[in-house]
């Protein structure tokens, strides 16, 4: 009977102290999705290193004159015209986003995620789909972000933009003449009008 007592409460603890763990912490790449997503520039802010939050406003100032708010604004613009919005922690996607019932879509590949000591490197693409095909882009945005630990909160401390433009790639080069033909039909179409 003791050993009955005595395993009934350990299999009712289990429960319990499943419920009181804490949540794992935060990923780069979840502190990554809350600086662009998230609600208010604050959830960009928390992520920033201290000698880059002292560019905030301060108060009375006004907040859309500051460089920080226009860049937390600008991906979550871009990204919320569309009609679905799916984020994802893990995988080779960080982010999706469709409209028109899923005609259009931009898809923001992970190029790379380097977790070296306390930095970690996440490299970003940006993919245009219609209809199921990927679109081309005249130039092939990458977005390299580098965060690093402070206090427990992944921190951004370095932005690098990069224009790809794959001169050697006969895909690329066929999408890139296949605009040029249509941005000339679209002008002659208006000449004409």
């Amino acid at each position: 009977m003791r050993i009955c007592l005595i395993t009934l409460f350990a299999a009712l603890s289990i429960p319990l102290s499943a419920q009181t763990q804490t949540p794992p912490p935060q990923t780069a790449r979840q502190a990554l999705i809350e600086m662009l997503l998230g609600n208010g520039s604050d959830a960009f802010a928390k992520h920033l290193p201290d000698a880059a939050r002292k560019l905030l406003p301060r108060n009375g100032e006004e907040p859309y004159a500051s460089t920080i708010f226009r860049i937390s604004t600008f991906a979550r613009q871009m990204v919320l015209q569309g009609e679905r919005v799916e984020t994802f922690d893990a995988g080779p996607t960080i982010l999706l986003s469709e409209q028109g019932q899923g005609r259009d879509r931009i898809e923001v590949a992970v190029e790379h995620d380097s977790l070296a000591g306390e930095n970690d490197e996440i490299e970003l693409s940006a993919h245009r789909y219609h209809d199921g095909r990927e679109q081309s882009m005249s130039v092939e945005p990458r977005l390299i972000f580098t965060l690093a630990q402070e206090e427990k909160i992944w921190r951004l401390i370095e932005v690098t933009a990069v224009a790809r433009v794959p001169l050697t790639d006969p895909d690329y080069l066929r999408g890139l003449r296949q605009q040029q033909q249509e941005a000339n039909e679209a002008a002659a179409q208006m000449r004409i009008n």
